[in-house]
C-alpha cells in the first residue's frame, strides 16, 4: 500500500492524535488509515445479521459485553481490542461501540451517509476538548473511500461552519484510498472519507468498534440488552442552520 517509511509516518500521526486532545490543526496531515489486520471468518460475515447502531459494549474499566455468537464479529471485536491495547494505554478508560450495518443498498445510493466526513467532532457541545475518537472498520464491498490529502480546518467556527460541506470543497478525487473487502483498518477523527454509490443492487455488510470517551447517547442507537445504562438519550441532528447541503436518504441517520 504504501512504503515502510510511509507505514512509520502512518502509525506515528495515529498514536499522536490518540494521545492529544482534538485540534483543527491535524487536519492539515496527509494521512492513511491504518491496516490493522484481515478478516479470517469471511463466510461468518457474509451471513445475516442483527444490525445495531452505536450500541456500547464495554464500559470505562469493565469487560466487553457482545450479545452476539456471530464468529465473525467476536473476531472483529478481539482483533480490534487487541490492537487497541497495544496503542493506547489508556485504553480502558474509553467506552466501546459497535456498530453492524448490512442492507441491500440500491443503484445511485450508498450504504452508509452520503459525502465526505469524518467520525468523531467535538463541536460546542464538548467545550473541554477530549483525546479524539477512533473507528476500526471492515466491509465486503463498496470499498470505503478514504483522503489522503491535507485538509485545512483552522478557519472553521464550530458554531457557524458546517464541517462536512466546507471540507469536501477541498477533497481531491484523485489523492484517495481504498481497502480490500475484509481488511480492518484504524482511523482517527482527522481521517476524512466517503461512502462509495453502489452501481447495481449490492448487499453490503459493515462493521465498525469505536473506541471514545464520549457518552454516545443520541435516539435512535442501539442499547445493549447485556449492559445496564441510566443514560439520558436526546435529539442529536445537525442544527437546521447549519445545513448547507442535502444528503441523500440511505435508510439510516449517522
Amino acid at each position: 500500500m504504501v512504503s515502510d517509511m510511509d507505514s512509520s509516518n502512518i502509525i506515528l500521526n495515529l498514536l499522536e492524535d490518540i494521545s492529544s486532545c482534538w485540534n483543527p490543526e491535524r487536519f492539515s496531515i496527509a494521512r492513511y488509515p491504518q491496516y490493522v489486520g484481515t478478516l479470517i471468518n469471511k463466510s461468518a460475515f457474509l451471513s445475516k445479521k442483527v444490525s445495531c447502531l452505536d450500541m456500547l459494549i464495554k464500559k470505562p474499566f469493565s469487560n466487553i459485553r457482545l450479545p452476539y455468537s456471530d464468529r465473525s464479529i467476536i473476531e472483529i471485536v478481539d482483533i480490534c481490542l487487541e490492537y487497541e491495547k497495544n496503542i493506547n494505554p489508556n485504553w480502558n478508560h474509553y467506552y466501546t461501540y459497535l456498530t453492524i450495518d448490512q442492507r441491500l443498498v440500491k443503484p445511485g445510493f450508498t450504504h452508509r451517509r452520503e459525502g465526505i466526513h469524518f467520525d468523531g467532532m467535538q463541536g460546542v457541545a464538548y467545550r473541554k476538548k477530549m483525546p479524539v475518537c477512533h473507528s476500526y472498520i471492515v466491509f465486503d464491498t463498496l470499498p470505503t473511500r478514504f483522503y489522503t490529502h491535507k485538509f485545512m480546518a483552522i478557519h472553521l467556527s464550530e458554531a457557524r461552519n458546517n464541517w462536512f460541506f466546507e471540507l469536501e470543497q477541498q477533497a481531491k478525487k484523485e489523492i484517495v484510498f481504498c481497502p480490500n473487502p475484509f481488511d480492518i483498518f484504524l482511523m482517527t477523527a482527522y481521517q476524512i472519507h466517503e461512502a462509495v454509490p453502489a452501481i447495481n443492487f449490492t448487499t453490503r455488510t459493515f462493521v465498525r468498534v469505536e473506541f471514545t470517551l464520549k457518552k454516545y447517547n443520541r435516539i435512535g442507537n442501539t442499547v445493549n440488552p447485556l449492559l445496564g445504562i441510566d443514560w439520558q438519550f436526546v435529539d442529536r441532528e445537525i442544527p437546521v442552520h447549519l445545513r448547507k447541503k442535502q444528503f441523500k436518504d440511505t435508510g439510516w441517520k449517522k
